[in-house]
């Protein structure tokens, strides 16, 4: 190589860097965290509170607003309903919007059992019961949508009795690796008691997951796509940081070790599934491989979304759930029903 040629590469390379740090710079060292505390802080979401009880000695915490065709609203690990602000308000005034802590998350308590998904996904269908929801548009985000498909697998008759439509949300059906499963298996077991002894050390201490400073920010704007609002990723730094570190220790068998490929078939209701094109955590490839099971599918990827679409697309998630509520033979009351969007079904 020539020196011209070597020198290029260096002015290349250190320029590179340059920019690299310069990229670091701006999200480390807290410019939008700082843009994000200084805002003026969000409102509680709009919605009456009740507390549902367990038959185990828990509670739920259970947000409601509007009234309508039922839409129950489940969120995904470390997070808690208030992540459904938007819909809880925008979509107040066509659906009876329903919207829960899941267990061991926000104001919910645990019970004597823990939040695996197996207890979770008995949790939603209790829930369903015990309100006397029918027909409802049934919303799963991350393991909301895993907990969706695990009642659907547990408790078909509540999800024929109960649900109408069922939304999977940044989700996924498992496998979450591509290792041999007894390989995998061995490798969560293996990991599992560390991990848990690091976690109760974090509670007893009262450290949070996602600390108050510019790592907990970065950390949280993972979950996020392409220039997301900072208040939005610091209300979701927060919303983590409140949940229990135990919790993560609860879940982390039945969440990585989740295959629940089996359930997809059994679905009998109009489905979608949502993704975010930039979603690094359940990414497309996932949601892909799970509407190819599911038999009345539609995929649906919104373009640069990581993956919080609730919190990132709200007024696209609402024009989805619309649809999917059309689809599946009831529009909102008091506007007309939205057209279908195009069936979008995952190439096989």
């Amino acid at each position: 190589m020539s020196r011209g040629g070597a020198r290029a590469r260096w002015v290349a390379a250190l320029a590179g860097a340059a920019a690299g740090a310069a990229v670091v710079e701006q999200v480390v060292a807290g410019r939008p965290r700082r843009r994000a505390k200084a805002a003026a802080p969000l409102p509680p979401p709009p919605a009456a509170e009740s507390h549902l009880p367990t038959d185990d000695g828990g509670t739920l915490r259970v947000l409601r607003a509007g009234s309508g065709r039922p839409l129950v609203l489940v969120h995904g690990l470390l997070l808690s309903s208030d992540i459904w602000r938007f819909q809880l308000e925008g979509l107040a005034g066509e659906f009876d919007i329903v919207a829960y802590d899941q267990r061991g998350h926000g104001g919910s308590s645990s019970g004597t059992d823990l939040p695996g998904l197996p207890r979770l996904a008995r949790d939603l269908a209790d829930l369903l019961e015990a309100l006397d929801l029918r027909d409802a548009v049934l919303v799963g985000h991350s393991m909301g949508g895993m907990a969706a498909l695990r009642m659907a697998a547990d408790a078909p008759e509540v999800l024929a009795r109960r649900v109408g439509a069922l939304m999977l949300v940044s989700t996924s059906a498992g496998p979450l690796t591509p290792l041999p499963p007894a390989a995998w298996r061995r490798l969560v077991a293996s990991a599992e008691p560390g991990m848990r002894r690091t976690l109760e050390f974090a509670a007893a201490r009262r450290f949070p997951l996602a600390r108050d400073d510019d790592l907990g920010y970065l950390g949280t704007r993972i979950s996020f796509g392409a220039d997301p609002n900072p208040a939005l990723v610091e209300l979701t730094r927060l919303t983590v940081s409140s949940t229990r570190p135990t919790v993560m220790a609860d879940v982390w068998d039945s969440m990585l070790n989740i295959d629940l490929r089996h359930a997809c078939p059994t679905v009998g209701v109009p489905t979608m599934v949502v993704v975010g094109g930039r979603d690094v955590l359940t990414p497309p490839r996932m949601a892909r491989a799970m509407a190819r099971r599911l038999p009345e599918a539609e995929l649906v990827v919104l373009p640069g979304c990581g993956h919080m679409p609730m919190l990132e697309r709200p007024e696209e998630l609402a024009g989805l759930i619309r649809s999917l509520a059309a689809r599946s033979g009831g529009g909102a009351p008091g506007r007309p029903a939205p057209p279908a969007t195009t069936t979008r079904r995952a190439a096989p």
